[in-house]
């Protein structure tokens, strides 16, 4: 039987009380981020010390590019728009959003995305985001969780 998003939130909220490193810290906040939102894949990116580029900390799932470790500036694609604007993105058919720049090496569809800014304060920090291969895949149910978890 799944876990329901309650009981989900609690182990995460326990696991949160360890201490641990915040790669750790991060890659907990991921998988549990793609068990609530009911897929296998997620991702935590931040911005590098010049807060120009989103770079991959953490994921749960397979990569969606050839290089795993691919950098997105600010202002690029959804997650860069994300960063830029401080708002979060929910779309069902990811591939045709106007914001959506498509880059070497994608493996294939993204489908629905939803993305959301982590901030301190008012500044972002980064996007932890979420795919599902399904069309229409998120609700807002799912935008408020992974904002909670951001």
């Amino acid at each position: 039987m799944p876990m329901d998003e309650l009981e989900a939130l609690t182990v995460l909220a326990r696991q949160l009380q360890v201490r641990m490193e915040l790669d750790e810290l991060l890659q907990v906040v991921v998988d549990h981020a793609a068990l609530l939102m009911g897929t296998d894949r997620a991702s935590i990116r931040l911005l590098d010390p010049t807060h120009n580029r989103l770079m991959a900390i953490c994921r749960a799932g397979e990569p969606f590019h050839a290089d795993p470790d691919m950098t997105f500036e600010v202002g690029q694609g959804l997650m860069g728009w994300i960063v830029e604007h401080g708002e979060a993105i929910r779309t069902g058919d990811a591939d045709h959003d106007p914001r959506f720049q498509p880059m070497p090496g994608q493996r294939e569809a993204l489908g629905s995305y939803l993305g959301v800014p982590m901030k301190a304060g008012k500044a972002v920090l980064g996007v932890i985001n979420v795919v599902h291969p399904r069309p229409y895949a998120f609700e807002e149910r799912h935008q408020k969780l992974l904002t909670l978890l951001a």
